[in-house]
């Protein structure tokens, strides 16, 4: 059995979580809330099956916020090899993504605005099956991590 990837993110990325979450719950509420008005609007209908709904949505968020942060982080874990990118994530379920640098075809560098406010990137790999991210990386990280890979992706081609 393998070892563990070594590599964590940087922990403002559990804040970075937090801010989505909080995003999410703003624009679903506001989906909920229209979607309620029309049917009692214009349906006429009764809610008092509501409060069931918004207590298990409200719990589901809380958890969002407070505790799944939290166990992403403990479990958000990669490391870079020679030969390949060992990528492990999960909340409930744990994924393990070892990707073969030979696969790579290349990479990215990204920010959007919630990482930039806290002063972090995601790197982005590309292979010809999909992509995967690394996220909550400092820029000089993600820097430094884009370039290595695609070194060691041009060295593993160039072996063939």
């Amino acid at each position: 059995m393998r070892t563990l990837p070594s590599e964590h993110l940087d922990k403002r990325i559990k804040s970075v979580w937090r801010v989505n979450s909080l995003i999410g719950t703003f624009i679903l509420a506001l989906i909920v809330t229209v979607v309620i008005f029309l049917l009692v609007r214009l349906a006429g209908l009764h809610l008092n099956w509501l409060p069931a709904p918004i207590i298990v949505f409200l719990v589901w968020r809380i958890l969002s916020f407070a505790v799944f942060p939290r166990i992403r982080y403990a479990r958000w874990r990669y490391e870079l090899l020679q030969e390949e990118i060992d990528i492990m994530k999960g909340l409930l379920f744990v994924t393990r993504t070892i990707i073969p640098m030979i696969r790579v075809q290349y990479t990215d560098t990204s920010q959007g605005p919630v990482l930039r406010a806290f002063g972090l990137s995601s790197v982005t790999i590309y292979t010809a099956g999909g992509s995967e991210d690394i996220p909550g990386l400092t820029p000089e990280d993600a820097d430094a991590l884009r370039d290595r890979i695609i070194a060691l992706a041009k060295a593993a081609k160039e072996d063939i």
